[in-house]
């Protein structure tokens, strides 16, 4: 009976021992790496934890990200290497080939986050090493800045995560609606405002505002004044594919949603064809720009994200208010499509013998997780930022509304938009003379067999 009594509490002393050890925070953990080579390949010289998106990089360290570097090598006892590697396809196959072949020429795979094709053809096929046994994903999630906690991952491939968030970039991408002061005052237009406090912010009441407000100012008989200019539906920076999603997206349409654990292509069913038929009668009826903020900066509202507002508004005088894009007729309620800027997703090749000692190289050379950086410090720093950014306290309650809200992209669109038959349908759909129901009704097949063999669905 003692013996008996004396084993069961050396197990469970084992026990709880064991649970300890397994229960720790993976924050805690420590990892010596033995001298080796740590290489991350980058495909642009990015956002390092000091800096914005210019000075200083990871090709041209000052005197702080230097000591930053050597701090991080000693602390794992490795070298660190950043390179720059290929593009496209080319840089597809080359991950391909070696890791096939046993010879990774990266630990770490780093590549920005609008396009998950690459991503998810490699997983597929068996490159990309699946995060989910390596790290616990919650707690890894709750670790970031709360603003980013969304983003902390790609979206799953056949259940399986493969990439994480590789940096945090402080700047805002979520899709919304700017509107110029001036011509809202000059005109006496509806504050748009007002309309979202009212619930009555609606395609209906965008389109109204735009009829009042374009006309000709000169008495030449050409609309100069505009009431809405186009922002990657139909515009002149990106194409119109790209922005379509996020119009979609207000009048809850998709362009792919999930069916029974199918991807399942969208953009042919009425919510989506409503978003494009919308801007087709504003450019047709000469109400909307298609150009950002129309040819001299004389446009009432355009489609816009906060990213853009230092370098496109403040340059050029122009004091605007932020609102939500205005809800479809068949929307529940506002939604911020795109979301926060995290800069570059990662991953590693299913070869790699030390995930989580890489992983933990990533996050304190970036400063990702709460490990190695003041959450509530950079969560301060954000929002100053932000209130930079805006000319009234209206805009900011925006910002704020757009962060409570998850996004709603899904990461379909970062995988379709590179097909050539989604791009050109959409750019035939949106011509005048085009059907769009038939011509995206045309087109789903061949999307949806794309989509098809990228999933092996």
């Amino acid at each position: 009976m003692k013996n008996t009594a004396a084993s069961f509490l050396f197990l469970l002393a084992g026990l709880l021992v064991l649970s300890i050890f397994i229960l720790q925070p993976a924050h805690s953990q420590t990892f010596d790496l033995g001298g080796r080579t740590i290489r991350i390949e980058n495909p642009l010289d990015q956002t390092t934890p000091f800096s914005p998106l210019d000075e200083p990089t990871w090709g041209e360290p000052d005197a702080r990200l230097k000591a930053h570097i050597e701090e991080v090598e000693e602390k794992f006892n490795c070298e660190i290497e950043i390179f720059w590697g290929a593009w496209g396809d080319e840089r597809t196959e080359e991950i391909a080939s070696n890791v096939l072949a046993g010879e990774p020429h990266a630990d770490v795979y780093r590549t920005l986050p609008h396009n998950q094709v690459p991503w998810a053809s490699l997983a597929m096929d068996g490159i990309l090493l699946p995060l989910d046994d390596v790290i616990d994903l919650e707690e890894w999630r709750n670790s970031l800045p709360f603003m980013h906690q969304p983003q902390a991952f790609g979206r799953e491939i056949q259940g399986q995560v493969y990439t994480f968030t590789g940096e945090l970039q402080p700047i805002t991408e979520q899709i919304m609606i700017a509107f110029n002061h001036e011509i809202f005052d000059r005109e006496g237009l509806p504050s748009p405002y007002e309309l979202v406090d009212e619930g009555n912010w609606t395609w209906e009441t965008f389109r109204e505002i735009a009829e009042q407000a374009a006309r000709d100012t000169t008495g030449d008989g050409e609309i100069d004044q505009y009431g809405a200019g186009a922002w990657q539906i139909g515009g002149d920076w990106h194409p119109t594919e790209v922005g379509i999603v996020d119009w979609a997206i207000a009048n809850s349409g998709s362009l792919a949603r999930e069916d029974d654990g199918r991807e399942v292509v969208s953009f042919h069913e009425p919510e989506f064809i409503d978003a494009i038929d919308f801007w087709k009668g504003l450019f047709e009826d000469n109400v909307a720009s298609q150009e950002y903020w129309g040819p001299e900066g004389n446009v009432a509202m355009t489609v816009t994200a906060p990213h853009t507002l230092d370098y496109d508004f403040w340059e050029d005088d122009v004091e605007v208010g932020l609102v939500p894009l205005p809800k479809g007729p068949e929307a529940e309620g506002f939604v911020f499509p795109r979301g926060i800027g995290h800069g570059a997703d990662a991953a590693m090749p299913v070869t790699e013998e030390e995930p989580r000692a890489v992983l933990e190289v990533v996050d304190a050379l970036w400063q990702l997780t709460d490990t190695y950086r003041d959450i509530e410090e950079y969560e301060q720093q954000f929002f100053s930022h932000l209130e930079m950014l805006v000319h009234d306290r209206e805009s900011m309650d925006t910002l704020e509304m757009a962060l409570e809200q998850p996004d709603p992209w899904n990461f379909h669109y970062q995988y379709i938009y590179t097909n050539e038959d989604y791009t050109e349908a959409i750019l035939e759909a949106i011509t005048p003379e085009a059907s769009t129901t038939t011509v995206l009704s045309g087109s789903q097949p061949a999307v949806q067999s794309f989509v098809d063999d990228l999933f092996d669905q």
